[in-house]
């Protein structure tokens, strides 16, 4: 899962150093909209490596809703200008691609235009063969670009169960990850729910968590004069946020202040019933901890259905390495940390908790030393290690070239 918190470039401090320089190639979303698990490894690989992210559409098809008819026009600004290669503000080593790329990825014909807008744009920038290159990918239809690159290896890096997603083509989204885990050296998933079917298709596999810029989010002790308590969420507003429960909170704690903060995708408007609940627009990530420095307690206030179970909530560390107490709905993932987060099976439960939570302030002080162990620089490390053991499988076994696209297109 990710959190849609508008990041600035920032220099890759601490970043993980390896044997040699490697090139890896990184098919992703936007680089600077949002900081996902693998924009956060990519920041930590650009000392000793050279990274090219290359821009794709996501998955999700486009409806008729004012928020994806202004992603549109913002997408087609960004072709049109090319603003968004001009204007990074990168790392010497790591340069962003943007290439023309059409959603509705359901059509054929539309993959097809896809692959070679990409490959056009890889050659105008001298990313053609590429022997000793990692290829990354992080969303099944970026199948489409293994072998482009004749890379040394691709891994596919797993960072949710997109067919659960609303507005997704179930049928599809299933046919393109079968071919992604048929054509892929190796399997990275945030969870290890993520990385179940690797096995079946005998593909070697790692679980790396997500992590967090534990200094970042370190936050001073809260204000002791303040007229109300703050309650708060940062994260994307949608479909997976229980409302009937914020709204539960705000009648149960009229004289605090609920805080939900970044973009609003849901078309809900129920929120705006309740007085004490505020809807604030994203804050870019280097400003996120000034801006939630007077919060109380953070929430994970989902709805427990299929969908958040298989979320891994990006933002649950960035919570606890705070300092500040954390109230959740039942979810997998939080589960791991239950004993430093207040975990919620009802509504009933969630209010009673975050009452508790609210008068305790702060989190427990072992809380920190466990999170050392969960810094972007030391999962950096592991998906390095990982790369390194696929790269010199592949190396060992593979004296075939490249399967070709027109074997597997017709799958």
């Amino acid at each position: 899962m990710t959190d849609m918190m508008t990041p600035t470039a920032s220099p890759a401090a601490g970043s993980v150093q390896a044997d040699g320089a490697w090139e890896f190639i990184i098919f992703g979303t936007d680089w600077d909209r949002h900081p996902s698990t693998i924009q956060h490894l990519a920041r930590r690989l650009p000392a000793s490596h050279r990274v090219s992210w290359v821009e794709t559409v996501g998955l999700r098809s486009p409806s008729l809703s004012w928020h994806d008819w202004r992603r549109c026009w913002q997408k087609l600004a960004d072709f049109a200008s090319a603003r968004r290669e001009r204007g990074k503000p990168c790392h010497t080593n790591l340069q962003v691609l943007c290439p023309v790329t059409l959603p509705f990825t359901f059509l054929d014909l539309v993959r097809r235009f896809n692959r070679w807008s990409v490959g056009r744009r890889l050659r105008r920038a001298g990313i053609t063969a590429r022997s000793g290159a990692v290829l990354v990918l992080t969303c099944p239809h970026q199948v489409d670009y293994i072998g482009m690159m004749q890379e040394a290896c691709s891994l596919y890096f797993c960072m949710d169960d997109y067919a659960l997603w609303p507005g997704m083509n179930v049928r599809q989204i299933a046919r393109m990850e079968r071919q992604m885990l048929e054509r892929v050296d190796g399997v990275i998933g945030v969870s290890a729910e993520l990385v179940k079917s690797a096995a079946e298709h005998g593909k070697p596999s790692r679980v790396i968590s997500q992590g967090v810029d534990l200094d970042h989010f370190t936050l001073p002790a809260p204000g002791k004069h303040k007229a109300k308590a703050e309650i708060v969420y940062f994260g994307l507003i949608d479909s997976r946020v229980d409302l009937d429960l914020l709204l539960k909170v705000s009648r149960a704690f009229p004289e605090a202040v609920i805080r939900l903060i970044g973009p609003q995708i849901s078309e809900e408007h129920r929120l705006q019933q309740a007085e004490n609940i505020r809807i604030e627009p994203a804050v870019p990530y280097a400003s996120l901890p000034a801006a939630v420095s007077n919060a109380d307690v953070f929430i994970l206030p989902f709805a427990v259905n299929p969908l958040t179970r298989s979320c891994t909530p990006l933002k649950l560390k960035e919570y606890l390495a705070t300092g500040r107490p954390v109230v959740s709905t039942a979810n997998p993932a939080v589960a791991e940390w239950q004993e430093h987060v207040r975990m919620a099976s009802s509504h009933e439960e969630f209010i009673a908790h975050l009452q508790l939570a609210l008068q305790e302030k702060t989190a427990s002080g072992a809380l920190r030393q466990q999170l050392q162990n969960e810094t972007w620089d030391a999962k950096a490390a592991q998906f390095l290690a990982f790369a390194k053991h696929i790269r010199s499988i592949k190396a060992a076994s593979s004296s075939h070239p490249p399967q070709s696209p027109a074997a597997w297109r017709d799958a």
